[in-house]
């Protein structure tokens, strides 16, 4: 069977690889994938939940991130980026889940980004914010099959957010931001 052929501009060991199959947009089959690729190793999910939590915590420049899920009654941390002052933050810490910030973020009560924590009417009044030295505070509460599943937070000591996500007062974002919808 004949196959429509395309142009593959991808570059390896210095020239040009020549034709390729053709296939429809989105679509992936094992003959059109590079055949000079290395082999992908082996990570788990666990491996590949840390590299990602460690790659959004870095690239928004918070001190702290974490994945956690709720489990009767509490809140249990499964991934973990980073550190906050020396908090004890590590995979299988389970906090009650009526914490301040944990369930005001679920309930739509705090925004998912908090510029600073310190100066905010709501946090600014919870010990936990004095307690952990909060200054930024970014979470959205996660979904897996539309069930409440658990939350994606990120912290940072002080009141920087180095990405523009709060800039100079012409871009606000609420529980319905971008950041919000990291968690879908």
């Amino acid at each position: 069977m004949l196959q429509r052929l395309r142009r593959c501009s991808c570059r390896r060991k210095g020239a040009e690889c020549g034709l390729m199959p053709a296939r429809k947009s989105g679509q992936v089959s094992m003959d059109t994938l590079d055949p000079w690729a290395e082999p992908a190793p082996e990570i788990t999910d666990d491996q590949m939940a840390g590299q990602l939590l460690h790659l959004v915590r870095k690239r928004f420049g918070m001190d702290l991130a974490w994945i956690s899920r709720f489990d009767q009654g509490r809140q249990v941390v499964e991934t973990v980026s980073g550190e906050l002052k020396g908090q004890l933050v590590t995979p299988g810490f389970s906090p009650a889940l009526a914490g301040p910030y944990r369930v005001r973020v679920v309930s739509g009560d705090l925004p998912a980004v908090i510029p600073d924590a310190k100066t905010n009417p709501i946090t600014s009044a919870l010990e936990t914010t004095r307690r952990m030295g909060i200054g930024a505070h970014l979470a959205a509460p996660l979904r897996a099959g539309g069930h409440l599943y658990g939350t994606f937070v990120l912290l940072r000591d002080d009141h920087r957010l180095s990405t523009g996500v709060h800039g100079s007062g012409s871009r606000s974002y609420s529980r319905d931001s971008k950041v919000a919808g990291l968690a879908g």
